[in-house]
């Protein structure tokens, strides 16, 4: 391996054993995230479970989380332990354009960190009915995957 990179296997979770080859030394994250190859995204006429590549359209989706485990002493390669699944909220808020906001909610809320700031958010037509809590529309994810 050439000078400067690393492997990196996962530990636990649904992605145990994974090797990601050839990765930077130089700024290597704390956490490691891996997202699910399915996501909720909106039609004409409402949501959709989508299967492969994120597209525009996204709403929602799982995401699994590893933290870096303390480096072995004279051991080639990092190790990433499984520390949880998150669910992948897309920000609800519309941007000072119309479109919708592309950016992630904050982890149990509806605004990503920009919008969640403002005093006055105008919701997107195309997200979550506002009278749904996060936890729910989890909730209703896991029944459709």
């Amino acid at each position: 391996m050439p000078r400067g990179y690393t492997d990196i296997t996962l530990k636990g979770g649904p992605h145990d054993g994974k090797v990601y080859s050839q990765m930077s030394l130089y700024h290597l994250p704390e956490r490691f995230g891996v997202e699910d190859d399915k996501y909720i995204g909106f039609t004409k006429n409402g949501f959709s479970l989508y299967k492969g590549e994120r597209s525009r359209a996204w709403l929602a989706y799982y995401a699994d989380c590893y933290v870096k485990r303390e480096n072995e002493k004279h051991k080639a390669g990092m190790v990433y332990d499984f520390e949880k699944t998150h669910f992948v909220l897309r920000c609800g808020a519309n941007t000072k354009k119309g479109n919708m906001c592309k950016n992630s909610a904050i982890e149990g809320g509806r605004l990503c960190d920009i919008h969640n700031k403002l005093e006055q958010v105008e919701y997107s037509k195309y997200t979550f009915p506002t009278n749904l809590t996060p936890k729910q529309i989890q909730k209703q994810f896991r029944e459709k995957n």
